[in-house]
């Protein structure tokens, strides 16, 4: 076997770069800590005979969110009511509009870790824009639980940041049956909605980048307008231009 050199912080970044590793770097995509948004898999039965192994035997690309604020706007007002029982926990949210409340709902059982939206926010393209009649007040990004996310990992991998595509605003603010409705029937409307998330969305990533942000990225949101749910052209209108 080859015998490893590097560490697995050198190790990723010399792949990344086109330059040989000691060996093939191995990622297995989920984080490394247990994050409340991502399935935990350190709890997961079929994950127990390999755990340990993958603990010490791969590399982390150590995929973190920068906080900032929903719309990336400050003025965003929602307020959550949460009641748990019969093995459930259902948040009720209520978003507050200048053009009136949005309301959606969220259900979470013991059994399933991801949980399911039985309620979006946006029922109608219209309600689109009562979240823009939200006033926009600039957020700053908060990177100080991924800075110590960061000295936590030291040689042991590079951090990564989840940066969301504009389109995956709309996308979350609706049912995915209406948004491939409207990639069909409002393609302009969303447009429109896409490229004002996409300013708001360049100043905050520009902000993040300047607080240390990096050095990898990962893109999340191009697979929302991808076929067979939506055509090629609808690719290239909604995704392309702010990729």
């Amino acid at each position: 076997p080859m015998t490893q050199t590097m560490t697995s912080r050198e190790r990723l970044w010399a792949a990344l770069s086109g330059q040989q590793p000691d060996r093939v770097p191995i990622w297995m995509l989920y984080p490394r800590e247990r994050l409340s948004y991502y399935v935990d898999v350190y709890r997961m039965p079929s994950y127990a005979p390999i755990i340990s192994d993958v603990r010490h035997k791969t590399d982390w690309l150590d995929r973190r969110s920068i906080p900032g604020a929903p719309y990336y706007t400050a003025a965003t007002e929602i307020e959550t009511k949460v009641e748990t029982g019969d093995g459930w926990t259902i948040a009720r949210s209520i978003l507050h509009t200048p053009l009136g409340d949005l309301t959606a709902e969220h259900r979470q059982d013991e059994e399933n870790a991801a949980g399911a939206r039985t309620e979006h926010f946006c029922k109608s393209i219209d309600d689109l824009d009562k979240v823009l009649s939200i006033p926009y007040k600039p957020v700053a990004p908060d990177t100080t639980a991924f800075h110590k996310a960061a000295e936590k990992l030291g040689d042991d991998g590079l951090m990564m940041v989840d940066i969301g595509m504009p389109i995956g605003v709309s996308y979350g603010l609706t049912h995915p049956e209406n948004f491939a409705i409207w990639t069909l029937t409002e393609r302009q409307r969303l447009l429109r909605f896409t490229e004002i998330m996409y300013e708001r969305a360049y100043e905050f990533w520009k902000k993040a980048l300047d607080a240390g942000a990096g050095p990898v990225f990962f893109s999340v949101g191009t697979e929302f307008v991808a076929p067979p749910m939506c055509s090629p052209k609808t690719f290239d209108a909604l995704i392309t231009p702010f990729d």
